[in-house]
């Protein structure tokens, strides 16, 4: 309770007033930069080198960037250390540092033309003709470095690499460690399988209640509910304020004339190019259309080639501004006389034209207005959340801080994490968003959450008011279900004896293809199948692939599948050779890395054994988790 309080202080204006001023000093200490290089504020400590905030936020946030596409996007701070991205970032910076030391203090030396050289070849310095000096004078300043700090900085990163690069490079696999991990991937089995289907075992019947109990007690898993609350929600998207907000007929005007081209779809021609290699061919090509041959037959007189077909284009696509001027200019099948463009001499013809347009004022207005107020309300969306958010600083209600500022309220009775009733099914609105169940979920039971933004950029408050923990369904709630389970149990049960009565005749010496009939069973051959699977139209399930590895020739085995027990025996090994062709290269490589990768982290360690490492992760995660 003392946390929600001090959560519901944080939002009034006299507490945040404070928080900001606290926040000025926190700058004012630690510095503001995006240079990721400058090191600030002591959180670790590799050897005798001090490791600030600064270069630990930027290794957290490029982790966050990684990984956010995997996750929709969205990813929060706290989830983000809750995922471990946080100590992947220490650990990072760790070894980065332990290898700055290391190449130091081996003496390992970069020159000046290798750092100048750097410089001139990084992308981020390049225009399209080649080293952009404003570009990495704009870089520096944006940093708040000077040249020679920030060549200085490279140069140490440049050592670094090469450092790591001269124990990584030239690392292979040896050629027995290769064949035998070649042997071991490369085995192919195969076998003879049959299912005994559950469905094709006799009807269980209906259990007696003792029956029933015992098998709904024995599997409470099968038969539990989840955690249910319920919630009061105030929420707020901007497609939702805007329906509210009424924008003037002069407003919608100005801006068609602010985004006309917009609403303009400019036109477009189908153009044929022939080039020339100087001016003088072009106007001989000219003076032979003029005297009446075809555009085709000049070119590939004067040329020996066809005109090359551009396909269909818009004036912009044609870079060049008297180039656009003649296609644009000429009629449907008239060449135009010869023009220079960024390619040389030209002649083009217009096989055809599409027609602009432009959607007019009228056709646009209820569009453009519904887009001008959506646009009002993504900005005063924050001062309506800021609204709410003061009101209940002050000890409103969630519905009374909503009456206030114009928030629908809805409320749900009963809701599971993963969204649905009790009823099974999803329940629909707001109370069922990710973002809400995850907020809602992690709230203390009568209290209010913290006013939380949406991936939407709406808003969003909720209230739990009432929790109704997991537990095992009532039997008559659940009897039905539980009679349908207890039946497939039993099948599944008859299924497996039945199994196991097969692989004892299998392994007494009968053959599969003639028992198999007899049991009313039908046997088909796996395909030549690797431990990792994969072929296609194999019938044995994924979970009898390590014990078929483990067997012998002949013998049989049991695995359970979706419809029933699988029986499996073993029929042939195919071993495999040494590691020859694309495979064995590819393998080759893969070791090779996973060898320069052994080498690097046992560098690692060895030089942190050397210089030590010190973590205040205390204070690491106070930093970044800090709301």
């Amino acid at each position: 309770m003392a946390i929600q309080a001090l959560r519901r202080g944080s939002k009034s204006w006299v507490v945040k007033g404070i928080l900001i001023l606290i926040a000025i000093s926190f700058a004012a200490f630690f510095g503001v930069s995006d240079n990721p290089f400058q090191r600030t504020t002591q959180l670790v400590k590799v050897g005798s080198e001090d490791v600030g905030v600064n270069e630990i936020a930027t290794a957290f946030n490029r982790e966050m960037q990684n990984i956010a596409p995997l996750l929709g996007g969205q990813l929060t701070t706290e989830q983000a250390v809750r995922l471990g991205l946080l100590d992947q970032a220490i650990s990072r910076v760790v070894a980065r540092n332990l290898f700055e030391l290391g190449a130091r203090d081996s003496g390992v030396v970069i020159g000046t033309q290798q750092v100048a050289g750097a410089i001139r070849s990084s992308p981020q310095f390049q225009s399209g003709v080649g080293f952009d000096r404003l570009a990495y004078e704009t870089y520096l300043a944006r940093n708040g470095l000077s040249e020679g700090e920030f060549v200085a900085l490279l140069s140490q990163d440049l050592s670094r690499q090469q450092y790591v690069g001269s124990i990584r490079a030239g690392q292979t696999a040896p050629r027995p460690l290769l064949d035998t991990v070649y042997r071991y991937r490369e085995e192919r089995r195969v076998a003879d399988v049959a299912v005994v289907l559950d469905a094709a075992m006799a009807d269980p019947g209906t259990p007696d209640e003792t029956a029933l109990m015992s098998y709904y007690d024995g599997h409470p898993d099968a038969f539990m509910a989840p955690e249910y609350r319920a919630l009061t929600i105030a929420a707020l998207s901007p497609e939702e304020l805007a329906l509210e907000i009424a924008v003037d007929e002069a407003e919608v005007a100005e801006a068609y004339e602010l985004r006309r081209v917009s609403y303009e779809t400019p036109e477009r021609r189908t153009v044929d190019q022939a080039l020339f290699e100087d001016q003088a061919s072009a106007q001989r090509a000219a003076a032979l259309i003029g005297e009446g041959r075809t555009f085709d037959g000049a070119v590939e007189e004067v040329t020996g080639e066809a005109p090359i077909a551009l396909g269909e284009v818009g004036r912009a696509e044609l870079f060049d501004v008297a180039v656009a001027d003649a296609v644009f200019g000429a009629a449907v099948d008239t060449p135009t006389a010869p023009v220079e463009g960024p390619f040389g001499w030209a002649i083009y013809r217009v096989s055809a034209v599409s027609p602009g347009s432009v959607r007019t004022f009228e056709e646009v207005r209820e569009e453009l207005a519904a887009e001008l107020a959506l646009e009002r309300a993504r900005d005063d969306i924050f001062e309506v959340m800021n609204t709410v958010d003061d009101v209940l600083a002050g000890g409103a209600s969630i519905e009374e801080a909503a009456s206030a500022s114009a928030v629908r309220v809805v409320t749900t009775a009963a809701i599971a994490q993963d969204g649905t009733g009790r009823d099974g099914q999803r329940v629909g609105g707001v109370a069922s968003e990710s973002a809400v169940l995850e907020i809602a979920f992690a709230t203390e039971n009568g209290f209010d959450s913290l006013v939380s933004e949406t991936p939407a950029g709406g808003f969003f408050v909720v209230r739990v008011d009432g929790v109704t923990e997991a537990a095992v369904r009532p039997l008559d709630e659940v009897r039905d279900d539980a009679i349908a389970a207890w039946q497939a149990d039993q099948r599944r049960t008859a299924a497996q004896a039945k199994a196991d009565a097969v692989v004892d005749q299998l392994e007494a010496g009968e053959v599969f293809t003639r028992l198999a009939p007899t049991l009313g069973l039908t046997v088909s051959r796996s395909a030549p199948i690797t431990r990792a699977g994969g072929a296609e139209d194999t019938t044995l399930p994924a979970a009898m692939l390590a014990p078929l590895f483990d067997a012998r020739s002949g013998d049989a085995l049991t695995g359970d599948t979706e419809v029933g027990v699988a029986v499996a025996q073993l029929v042939e090994v195919r071993r495999a050779g040494t590691a020859t062709g694309e495979a064995g290269e590819t393998l080759r490589s893969g070791l090779g890395v996973g060898l320069a990768n052994d080498l690097e982290a046992q560098l690692g360690a060895a030089l942190q054994s050397d210089y030590g490492v010190e973590v205040d992760r205390v204070a690491i995660e106070n930093i970044f988790t800090v709301n």
